[in-house]
This record gives structure tokens, sequence and C-alpha cells, in this order.
């Protein structure tokens, strides 16, 4: 009886651990391991993370595991660059010989690059152009976004600006969510290569595909600018045309308007500069720099008349403008407005003492016959310098022609107390004095220019007549005797010495 009990008993305890239990037990297990296994990248760094040695070894392990995978090649190439151990890295690239074409000249350009800046003696130009000949070479169609990211930066670094410009245009195509961001830098480095055209083109590119209307503005100043930058002026001015529109009365708007006309002139697209200006004058009629504009268009483009008119009306809105009151004063003399532009080198002349000036002025008041201003421009210079005979001569015809011989006569005076000198002044005193019959009073000239210099005969003869006139013969014979006669073969003379001597006489 106990021997079936048992045997019942061992019945029971088998049956529950049937074969289905085991099989569901298993299956649970094989899920739960399935579900937690990552895989043997679990000790690889993430792609955000520097590597470290102990990532680097497992890398290393991974690839004695593998030894046919080349991509943990590549990441453990990566991974030493990081770490700055280009040598160990060069190695492992040279087991990628004949394999990963497409890949190995990007590491190869790199551990150049990074080598070459190691160098505590820098980098040499010759070596300088064969690195950036080499990063030129790279497929950029080969490259992922990482590398051209790379590509574009070790460029900048060693000055290949064109790589650089062509790595950030691919990324601009490829990266759609950052687009504007690789456009701006791809337009930035252009000009910094002093590709223009290609910045303008790319600046372009970026208005077209800005929705924010500041932001596309700024981007279509960016690409105006960049086209007069490659002397494009008419092109640049083309682009400001199409946008006029779009401009209003802020300063911004007012100062490319400004820069518009000066392309439109260097372009000689005058019709093109009126348009802006014209614009401009619309949106601030009292724009001081548009009506400079107005009147700067017009000289330039031959408008003469026109810039007359708008030049007085700017001057009234700077009157202490000199500079401009000159391009007035000139402006007049070529439209026929002597009068004005006589008043205004007077008005300038009056601001700043300048020689040039002032002779300028005193000979276009003669041409014009007005004496009053020859005299008030002349007699000025005395109290600055000696004058010359011509200064001299013209202020004292200017004074005997309107009619003031005896100021003509008091100014000489004055100006010979000051230059005792000047014999010219002392001669033409003298013709004033005989032109005026003040015989007396050329008598005593006469006798202070012999005791101040050497009388020619002539003189003598001059002399020699006053004394005559005033009925004082024997003063004249005493003039003409105080030659010596020997000496003497003028017909004249003699000719008056011997009238002196019929007087005498009969006396």
């Amino acid at each position: 009886m106990e021997s079936l009990s048992a045997t019942s008993k061992r019945e029971r305890q088998t049956r529950l651990l049937n074969p289905w239990m085991i099989v569901l037990v298993a299956l649970f297990v094989v899920a739960l391991l399935a579900l937690s296994y990552k895989s043997e990248d679990v000790f690889l760094p993430s792609d955000d993370s520097p590597p470290d040695a102990v990532a680097i070894s497992y890398t290393e392990l991974l690839i004695k595991a593998h030894p046919e995978d080349d991509q943990l090649r590549l990441r453990l190439i990566d991974q030493l660059i990081q770490v700055g151990d280009f040598k160990r890295a060069r190695e492992y690239l040279e087991q990628l010989q004949g394999r990963l074409l497409a890949v190995t000249p990007f590491y190869a350009a790199m551990l150049d690059i990074l080598r070459a800046q190691a160098d505590p003696e820098g980098i040499g130009e010759e070596r300088r152009a064969q690195l950036i000949e080499a990063l030129r070479t790279l497929q950029i169609a080969d490259m992922d976004n990482g590398k051209l990211e790379r590509i574009a930066r070790y460029a900048l670094e060693i000055g290949g600006l064109d790589v650089a410009v062509t790595s950030y245009r691919a990324l601009a195509e490829r990266d759609t969510a950052r687009r504007t961001h690789w456009l701006g830098e791809a337009a930035l480095w252009s000009l910094a290569n002093n590709d223009q055209s290609g910045a303008a083109q790319l600046y372009l590119q970026l208005a077209a595909e800005e929705p924010d209307a500041r932001k596309r503005a700024e981007h279509l100043r960016e690409a105006f600018n960049a086209l007069r930058a490659a002397d494009h002026s008419e092109q640049a001015a083309e682009l400001l045309v199409q946008h006029l529109g779009e401009l209003d009365a802020e300063q911004e708007s007012l100062d490319w308007l400004a820069e518009g006309v000066d392309a439109a002139q260097a372009a000689q697209r005058f019709d093109l500069a009126d348009l802006f200006i014209q614009r401009w004058l619309s949106l601030k009629a009292d724009d001081h720099r548009a009506l400079n504009a107005d009147f700067r268009l017009s000289l330039a483009s031959g408008a003469i008349d026109r810039a007359w008119q708008i030049g007085p009306e700017l001057l009234a809105q700077t009157p202490d403008d000199f500079e401009l009151m000159a391009e007035l004063a000139r402006l007049a003399e070529w439209t026929g407005h002597t009068q004005q532009a006589l008043n205004y080198w007077v008005q300038m002349l009056a601001h700043r003492e300048d020689p040039a000036m002032r002779e300028r002025v005193w000979r276009y008041a003669l041409q014009l016959f007005d004496f009053d201003q020859v005299v008030s421009t002349l007699s000025a210079i005395d109290r600055q310098r000696q004058m010359t005979d011509q200064e001299v001569d013209t202020l004292v015809y200017s004074h005997e022609v309107r009619g003031t011989p005896e100021d003509a006569e008091s100014w000489l005076r004055a100006y010979l107390q000051r230059y005792p000198n000047h014999l010219f002044a002392r001669k033409r005193l003298r013709m004033l004095l005989e032109n005026t019959q003040q015989l007396d009073k050329e008598a005593e000239l006469w006798a202070s220019m012999a005791e101040r210099t050497s009388l020619t005969t002539k003189d003598r003869i001059r002399w020699a007549r006053v004394h005559w006139n005033l009925f004082q013969a024997e003063r004249a014979w005493t003039v003409l005797t105080a030659m010596d006669a020997a000496a003497v073969d003028d017909p004249e003379y003699w000719q008056l010495r011997a009238d002196l001597g019929s007087d005498a006489d009969g006396e």
C-alpha cells in the first residue's frame, strides 16, 4: 500500500513541470535577453562625446574581433584624430589602402593639415598651397555633412576660402533645416575671398527664400553692396529699381537710395539716378542729402541750368558751406550769372583770407567794371604785404575811373609810408599828380624821387617841364644841368635846354 501511495505522489510532482511549462519559461528568458541586449557598441562613445582611452581600446578590440569591418577602422581613425594621436591614425588609415576610396582621401588630407598645424615652425606658403589643393580635389558628393563641415573648418584655418565656400554651398543644398545658415556662411566667405559676384548671388538666394520682410531687405542690401564691390554698379542700381516700392522713410531706406544714386551715376545711368532721387524726395521732401544728390546729378549729367536752380536753395539750408558756395560761384560764371558769382567769391573771401581768392575777386570785379569792389579788395592787401606793381596800378586806375583820384592820392601816400622803397608806387603817384595837374606836388615828388634813386634823362626832362609850367625856369634849368651834358644825346633834352636858354635871354 505504501508503495502504491509513493508512486502516485511522484506522478503528481512530475505533472507540475510538464513540457509546456518548460517551453514557456524558455521563451520568456529568450525574450528578456533580447530586450536587454544592446550590442557591442554599448561601450563606444556617442558622436557628440569626445573619446577617451577606454573607448579607443574598446574600438581596437572590436576591430580585432571583426577585422573585415572598415567602418570600425574609420571610427577609430576619427577617435585618434580627436585625441591628437595622428601617428596611429595614419597607421590605421594605411590599412585601408585600396578600400573606401571615397573617404580615405578626406582623412589623408585632414591628417596632413593637422600635422602641418602642429609643426612649431608653422606652415610655409608652398606647403599651404599643397594642402589647399588637396582639399580642392576631394569629391564633395562623397562626403557626408559632418565631413563637409570639417572640410570647411580646416579650409578656413589654412586660407582655402574657396574650398570653404564650396562646402557651405553643398551643405545648403543638403541640410534644408539649416539652409539659411549655410548660405549665409557661403556668402560671408565669398566676400572674404573677394568673390563679390558670388556673394551677391548668394544674398539674392537668401532674400528670395526669406519670409521676414526686414531680413529680406537686409539680404537685398547685402547683395546690392556686393555688386557694387564687384564693380557691377549698373546691376546694383537695377536691383534697387526692382525694390523701390518696398522702401520707406526710415533712415536705412534713405541711405540705400543715396547709395543707389552713387551706383547709378558710376554706371552713367542718370535715368536711374533721377528715379532714385525722386523716390527719395517723395519719402522725405526736406532731406538735405536728397537735394544735394539732385544738385550733384544735375552737374554730372550736364543739366547746368537745373543745377543753378537747385544750388541757391541748397545753400540756403547750409549757408556756412563754403565749398558749396565755391561750386555755386563757378556755376554762376558758367551760366552767365556773373554778378552772383562775384557776390559768392566776396562772401568766401570775407569768411577766410586766401591770397589766390583775393586775386580772383579783384580780377573778376575788374572784368565786370565793378571798380568799387576792385578798390575794396585791393586796398586791404598792403596791410599784409607790399603790393605788386600791377596791383598798385589797378587800384589807382579804379579810383581814377570811378572819379575819386583824391582817394587814390591819399592811399598812395599812406602806402608809401609803409613801403617807401616801392619805386613804382612813387611813379604812379607822380602820374596821378600829373593827370590831376597838381604841379607843385608833382615837383616836390620829383625832388623826393631824385633823393632815392637815379633819374633817367626822360625823368629829368619831365621834371624840368613841371618847373617850366610853373614858370620856374631857373629850377628847370637846374634840373637839366645837374646831368653830365656830354653824356646826353637825347634831342628832346637839348631842345628843352635851348628853350630854357631862350627864355632866360628874353628876360
